[in-house]
């Protein structure tokens, strides 16, 4: 190819991958990323960061073919970890449940844990039955024996893959 066709080859090239990128919409363009405590090799299933709070909530598992060999909840700021449960990773079956409630327009799903006196929920809420849908997600934690719950919402961005933890989670009733 002369030197001349292969300069307007790519100049042509350059402009239509302008002209694709400046097509799409802004959301692709700008892919916020999700702040997280999971690092590879493991596969973030839920992380976000907390409103008005600065700390992030994460889900983080390993796989093995296909097994989930492990499965850990970490909490807190960055730099900065609170908590993390199991401290040790086990059979994730033993430590965590998913719970699932769909109907048409609807889906709730929680994945949790207990420790201590607390049940933690990660959950995500979908409701699309009103003329707005709305989609929730985050953090409620649960003291047993006094019968309180407090809520915490996540922030956009939010990885949330739940959903395919039913593989290897043992599934309850909501």
């Amino acid at each position: 190819m002369p030197l001349q066709t292969h300069r307007l080859v790519r100049g042509n090239m350059r402009n239509l991958t302008l002209a694709f990128c400046l097509s799409l919409p802004p959301s692709l363009l700008h892919a916020a990323s999700v702040d997280t405590w999971c690092r590879p090799p493991e596969a973030t299933y839920f992380s976000c960061t907390i409103v008005g709070s600065g700390k992030v909530v994460a889900l983080c598992g390993t796989r093995q073919r296909e097994s989930l060999t492990a499965l850990q909840y970490r909490f807190g700021k960055l730099g900065h970890l609170e908590l993390t449960f199991p401290t040790a990773h086990g059979t994730p079956s033993a430590h965590f449940r998913l719970s699932r409630y769909t109907r048409y327009q609807v889906t709730y799903l929680t994945v949790a844990f207990d420790n201590g006196d607390y049940t933690y929920e990660l959950f995500s809420d979908y409701n699309g039955e009103g003329e707005r849908p709305e989609q929730q997600r985050g953090i409620r934690v649960r003291h047993r024996r006094a019968h309180r719950t407090t809520e915490y919402t996540c922030q956009p961005p939010v990885e949330d893959r739940l959903g395919e933890l039913d593989r290897w989670l043992p599934v309850v009733d909501p």
